[in-house]
């Protein structure tokens, strides 16, 4: 595209423009103004092609970079001078004469003169235009504000999608960091409960062995000593039925349990066989010595259990008491009694002193 073509193109945004406009439509470039400070700018020896706006050398005959001839510039502008001031009278010959077409050059630069000569209209559409690029360039600065605000929303929405993922992470290992806790307090608290049952285990397993062992190494002295604690047992029975029993004569000088009471002495203990004379009347108990058996042993005493058959006069309820009896009673190594209690009653019943209990009445059976 040359000068001839009556268009240029805008430095800014690279639109095509008139030749003869001072602002460009789309931009609101100021030609005049850049033609103004482009021929300040260039030295003396140096020209700008008005095609592509490259600066060359004064003496280029065209554009080395859009081959824009500036010999054809150099002729359109005598003529250009010269076809303002002149007007020609012409006669009636050469009005009659034919009209010769003028070379189109010269006609397109007188075009471009024409449009000079115009400054009013001219004007008034660069006005027109320059509100246009205004109202244009508004709309572009609200385009440019629209587009930094969606872009500052965007980044507040993917800062705040990170802030939850990272928060979301944080949580997530500091839950799998307290299931780790938890699992180690329960495999601890396994190990712990396991190693208590050993122990209870090993507990057990050790107090059956001494046990058993201590029921093995049971002696011939003790094991004669059985028929001794019978024997003893039953004169103890013997004494208390012919009503000449001494306490003193049996148990310890402490004894920790005698039937419901406990902690009590010798004396103590005659005074509760006195007491219950009035009670139980003429006792009457049936002892076999081979029901004597050694149960247990625990710090040196030694606990045997046998049955008695125990037959009395209730004389609050005035009728007679029979009964089975699991007795008992723990001796040391001097054959002395420490404690005496039942185990168990059964077979309890009372009958009237005439009844006959082994005849065909019923004894009534209650709790002594």
């Amino acid at each position: 595209m040359t000068l001839l073509n009556k268009t240029k193109k805008c430095p800014d945004c690279k639109k095509e423009a008139s030749i003869g406009d001072g602002f460009c439509m789309k931009c609101g470039f100021n030609f005049v103004k850049y033609e103004e400070e482009r021929k300040a700018r260039l030295k003396e020896n140096e020209k700008e092609c008005p095609e592509c706006n490259v600066v060359l050398n004064k003496d280029i005959t065209a554009c080395t970079n859009c081959g824009f001839p500036f010999s054809v510039e150099k002729n359109i502008a005598p003529k250009v001078q010269n076809t303002i001031p002149i007007q020609k009278v012409e006669t009636k010959e050469e009005q009659n004469k034919p009209i010769k077409k003028e070379p189109s050059q010269f006609i397109e630069v007188k075009n471009v003169v024409q449009q000079k000569t115009e400054p009013k209209e001219q004007q008034s559409k660069q006005f027109s235009n320059s509100q246009k690029q205004i109202i244009e360039g508004k709309r572009n600065s609200n385009k440019t504000l629209y587009i930094l605000i969606g872009v500052i929303l965007l980044l507040v929405i993917g800062g705040i999608i990170w802030f939850y993922n990272v928060n979301s992470s944080l949580s997530r290992l500091q839950e799998e960091a307290n299931e780790k806790v938890k699992q180690d307090s329960i495999v601890a608290f396994e190990s712990t409960m396991a190693a208590q049952a050993d122990q209870k285990a090993q507990a057990i397993k050790d107090s059956t062995a001494s046990y058993v062992a201590s029921q093995n190494s049971l002696s011939n002295s003790e094991i004669g000593n059985k028929d001794e604690v019978a024997a003893k047992i039953y004169k103890y029975y013997e004494d208390l039925q012919l009503d000449k029993l001494d306490a003193n004569d049996y148990f310890v000088s402490n004894v920790s349990q005698f039937y419901t009471k406990k902690n009590v002495t010798p004396s103590d203990i005659n005074d509760i066989i006195s007491s219950s004379k009035s009670e139980f009347s003429n006792p009457e108990v049936t002892l076999s010595i081979d029901n004597v058996e050694l149960n247990k042993t625990e710090n040196d005493i030694n606990y045997y259990t046998f049955q008695i058959h125990f037959k009395c006069y209730r004389t609050s309820k005035k009728k007679m008491e029979e009964c089975d009896e699991s007795i008992e009673i723990g001796v040391n190594k001097m054959n002395e009694f420490v404690s005496i209690k039942e185990l168990k009653i059964e077979n309890l019943v009372f009958y009237s002193e005439g009844d006959n209990n082994n005849g065909d009445l019923p004894p009534s059976k209650s709790k002594r």
